[in-house]
């Protein structure tokens, strides 16, 4: 068969990779076996691109979606947008592959090889009084069709035509190829194929997006959250556009970068206009946005965390200019992935709390910077912000027996009770390791399990006001619950009641984030790391304590010494706060 070249460049390693696996004149059955070696060697994009570049395999777009959802970094995710392009309908050039070595020597994409890449569409065709066409009138319409896409030399997706059991002809057709159709068929209505929900009418919902100097920002990840719907996530194009399809009233839309600018909240109590909406994303100013670190006197005294050995059971830690790791390692149930890998960024972020080694103002500075910071990994590739709980049991253990960890962070947690996951907790405190962990942000009375659990120290979260913009996501998680003449509040998601200990700052939090960059988020996740990075520097100066045999006693006495320091916000319930929080 002839393969389609598309955009050499991205398809010569495949085929190279996969010329001793077959032949040039390839079969589907050899492709699919080519495809399963490629993806063996974690080559996601060139097993995607080797499929959609065959005509046997482009039939069936289901088969390669999924390899082209798949999680890639870097240079790598140009590639994935260029390929995303290529199956919104181009047709791309098809010659026959005579050698790998030709393929070899193309060292370029040109816009030639990309294009515009117009969607198709949908149509349906009928007469014009709306009645449907007659069985003759159907091959004179397959026939144009094909006229069509043999003189645009159209693929097999681009154009064709098919029937309903009722007989209305529907077809597909690129969308700057309409007007052709409509005059070729002028005798017929062309009316597009709408779609019809049960949920009201939807529209799409354009945004254009700049930075504060009115730059156009390309290439942004973000998060569109809307009333009702799942969150998608998009790429800003290169003319700074997000293009996303929504209900068209009433909408709140939420635009989350992934990094480096606030979000910014949209509500339309009507309908979504029909034309752009400007929005100006602010850039995250380290300088000012890390205001959780002056929520505690800190001095010299305290020594920054010398000699405490801290575990952070989370997600991995990516390697980050801010941070400095002790090392890590990786829960037996989770084989060869590495720990200094972290793809949705909750580790790295909790990490710069604790152990952020700037000097402040463009960097992140950490609450306990000259302790000792051991990752241990206990979320697979799958699952990113969820761990099974075999896991978080595993890495409580490893917390305790390979790395003699004075105080374990765990920002996650479940609604559910386990005696395996109490046990782990209470093996942890008998070994003089005290547990830290997160409340949970479901807005329940209660905290989560492990945070529940009397041998551990559980964490809610407050905010402060005017430390965030106005118009960002963060605004929503004020509450009527505040204190301290209502400029700190209870956090709106966290929960509250039965096992929070105390309370500490989990609102518009900025911290590391993979790739050396940095983000701003919410959650009792972050309030956690800034209580271990204060225990860190209380314990730190507590040499006796310190160096007390490792057993119950010892960790009752870290746990009083980190309560004691905590002081009650005025005005705000004793089930939001616990004993308080730390000043």
């Amino acid at each position: 068969q002839q393969v389609d070249l598309l955009a050499t460049t991205l398809l010569r390693r495949a085929v190279l990779k996969a010329a001793d696996v077959i032949d040039v004149q390839i079969h589907a059955q050899a492709l699919e076996q080519a495809t399963t070696d490629l993806l063996r060697e974690q080559s996601h994009l060139h097993a995607a691109l080797l499929w959609a570049s065959t005509s046997a395999a482009v039939a069936d777009l289901r088969r390669i979606e999924p390899l082209l959802k798949l999680s890639l970094e870097g240079e790598m995710e140009q590639l994935r947008t260029l390929a995303l392009r290529r199956l919104a309908g181009r047709r791309p050039r098809t010659k026959a592959i005579e050698s790998a070595t030709q393929l070899d020597n193309r060292n370029e994409v040109t816009d030639a090889d990309i294009g515009s890449a117009p969607s198709r569409r949908r149509f349906l065709v009928v007469r014009k009084d709306g009645s449907r066409p007659e069985p003759q009138a159907l091959t004179a319409i397959r026939t144009t069709l094909l006229e069509i896409g043999r003189e645009q030399r159209l693929g097999a997706l681009d154009a064709r035509l098919q029937e309903n059991r009722h007989g209305v002809p529907v077809f597909q057709l690129r969308e700057d190829l309409v007007d052709l159709a409509r005059e070729r068929l002028n005798e017929f209505d062309i009316e597009e194929d709408i779609r019809l929900s049960a949920e009201g009418e939807h529209g799409d919902l354009q945004i254009k997006l700049t930075n504060s100097e009115g730059e156009l920002l390309s290439g942004i990840p973000i998060i569109v959250r809307t009333n009702g719907e799942e969150p998608k996530a998009r790429l800003s194009d290169h003319r700074g556009m997000l293009v996303t399809r929504v209900r068209k009233t009433p909408i709140a839309a939420e635009i989350v970068p992934e990094h480096s600018f606030w979000s910014y909240c949209l509500k339309w109590t009507e309908t979504i206009p029909d034309e752009e909406v400007g929005v100006t994303l602010a850039r995250i100013s380290i300088s000012t946005e890390s205001w959780w670190r002056g929520e505690v006197s800190i001095d010299d005294a305290d020594g920054e965390g010398n000699g405490v050995q801290i575990a952070l059971i989370d997600t991995g830690v990516a390697p980050h200019r801010d941070l400095d790791l002790r090392s890590g390692l990786v829960v037996s149930g989770l084989g060869s992935i590495r720990w200094d890998e972290d793809a949705v960024g909750h580790g790295t972020f909790c990490a710069g709390i604790i152990n952020g080694q700037g000097a402040g103002g463009t960097n992140v500075r950490g609450l306990a910077p000259r302790a000792a910071l051991w990752c241990v990994r206990a979320a697979d590739e799958t699952t990113k912000k969820e761990f099974y709980l075999s896991n978080v049991i595993d890495g409580i253990y490893d917390a305790v027996d390979q790395i003699q960890a004075d105080l374990i962070n765990m920002s996650l947690g479940g609604r559910v009770a386990s005696a395996a996951l109490e046990r782990a907790v209470e093996y942890a405190s008998e070994q003089g390791s005290l547990v830290i962990a997160a409340a949970g942000n479901s807005a329940q009375a209660g905290a989560d399990f492990p945070a529940r659990y009397d041998a551990a120290l559980g964490v809610s979260a407050y905010g402060k006001r005017n430390t965030y913009p106005a118009s960002s996501r963060h605004a929503r998680a004020e509450t009527a619950w505040a204190g301290e003449a209502q400029e700190i509040f209870g956090a709106g998601f966290s929960n509250y009641g039965a096992g929070v200990d105390l309370c500490g700052p989990g609102v518009a939090i900025c911290s590391t984030h993979p790739g050396d960059l940095y983000r701003v988020d919410d959650g009792t996740s972050f309030a956690t790391p800034f209580v271990t990075g204060v225990a860190a520097r209380l314990l730190g100066r507590e040499k006796s304590l310190l160096a007390a045999e490792r057993n119950s006693e010892r960790t009752c006495g870290i746990k009083e010494l980190i309560l004691k320091r905590a002081r009650m916000i005025v005005g705000l319930s004793v089930d939001r706060q616990g004993r308080g929080r730390f000043t």
